[in-house]
């Protein structure tokens, strides 16, 4: 349900909207994958060199995921591969809003063998990411529109984050994530709450390759009829700087309940380039 959109037209085919939103959801987020989109909004993406002085910067996406776990809390949305992406509009001020969709890797949209597909998406989210003092801070709201997208007001949610990060001289980072999830009226979700912690570093290993891991431990309070309990989540990315303004990067990102519901320990693998201008 991702990392910030909201429908504003409906596509009629998933290559379509995968051309479309030429997608800055999951690159742009250092969502060491929280890769965005399911479920979260992506945390501002820092600007190449030759776009750092600009007012505004776009950076788009395309990524191909093995299937979709919610980013958040790790329930699949599908169990199919989807094509995923956006744009991601920042300001230098930090302000920022982002445009993300979701659709099956086999063209089916919206609807599945008569089911509906919870793997279709499209999302608009606004936010704000910066540094006050010594900490950085990512406060953005976004609509989820699905499970069929288009249809404004009718079985969605609006998720809320709130990251507040600490960095050392050693390259870790301790973040704090605050993740809520409000179903408008006729949802097939119930509310919640995601609360923990995230702890990451991005290690290089050449000019153009580095290894950004991240794991985190959040409580869940049982949002979108999960269970109540410990949930722990990671992941690993191989990113790749191809040049000033292009980029690429293949990852896994992986869920562990410790309560019982309906989930299991999964994970997704995923691969995508990310263009910023």
């Amino acid at each position: 349900m991702k990392p910030a959109t909201c429908a504003l037209m409906r596509f009629g085919k998933p290559a379509a909207l995968a051309a479309a939103l030429a997608a800055a959801a999951l690159t742009a987020v250092a969502r060491a994958g929280t890769a965005p989109g399911a479920g979260e909004a992506p945390a501002a993406a820092a600007a190449p060199a030759e776009t750092a002085g600009r007012p505004v910067q776009v950076t788009a996406n395309l990524s191909f995921a093995s299937q979709y776990l919610a980013f958040g809390s790790g329930i699949q949305l599908s169990s199919h591969p989807v094509v995923q992406g956006g744009l991601f509009f920042s300001h230098r001020s930090g302000a920022y809003v982002s445009l993300w969709g979701s659709s099956g890797f086999d063209g089916s949209y919206g609807r599945r063998d008569g089911q509906l597909d919870f793997g279709d998406e499209l999302d608009l989210g606004i936010g704000w990411a910066g540094r006050i003092g010594g900490l950085s801070v990512d406060l953005s709201t976004t609509y989820f529109n699905e499970p069929l997208p288009g249809n404004l007001g009718a079985n969605d949610i609006v998720y809320t984050h709130l990251r507040v990060g600490k960095s050392w001289e050693n390259g870790l980072t301790l973040t704090a994530v605050w993740q809520n999830y409000a179903p408008l009226d006729g949802s097939f979700y119930g509310g919640g709450n995601l609360i923990g912690l995230e702890l990451s570093r991005a290690f290089r290993l050449t000019e153009s390759l580095s290894l950004p891991l991240m794991f985190g431990a959040v409580h869940d309070d049982g949002g979108i009829d999960a269970g109540d309990g410990l949930l722990l989540r990671g992941s690993a990315v191989l990113s790749w700087k191809l040049s000033a303004s292009w980029s690429a990067e293949t990852g896994y990102r992986y869920y562990i309940p410790t309560m019982s519901d309906f989930r299991s320990t999964d994970g997704v693998w995923w691969t995508g380039v990310s263009w910023s201008f």
